[in-house]
């Protein structure tokens, strides 16, 4: 039986396309830019490389299906301060939720009733046998 090893590698990528639109109803972090302003944003997902697959880590067997799930960890006024902060959540491991093991940080500003996440940098996790 082949084990399955997690963190084998990371890949320099965590959201495909590099951006995600929250809705401000879904942002629930100090923080949060006001209208025109542009802040630093860092996130964890539940995305992962299996075998140049990209697949999602669901959060119970009950879920249905597993989608891309984004959220928000913490919000800064600067680039620096978000680069240390995504740094420790990549070394941590731990995101907002259990399954949340990749991690991203980068703009986010508010346009309307979205605030569009723009990556900066990003690390998916990789999966391998």
């Amino acid at each position: 039986m082949k084990h399955v090893k997690l963190f084998g590698e990371l890949i320099n990528e965590s959201i495909d396309g590099g951006s995600y639109y929250f809705s401000k109803y879904q942002v629930d972090v100090a923080g949060t830019p006001a209208k025109g302003e542009t802040k630093y944003a860092v996130v964890s997902d539940n995305a992962i490389d299996f075998e140049g697959t990209t697949m999602y880590l669901k959060s119970s067997m009950n879920s249905q299906l597993a989608s891309l799930e984004i959220e928000i960890l913490s919000i800064y006024d600067t680039e620096d301060e978000a680069a240390a902060a995504y740094a420790t959540a990549v070394k941590s491991k731990v995101g907002a939720q259990p399954h949340h093991i990749s991690f991203a940080y980068g703009t986010i500003e508010v346009k309307g009733s979205n605030l569009p996440f723009n990556q900066i940098q990003g690390t998916r996790a990789k999966l391998s046998r």
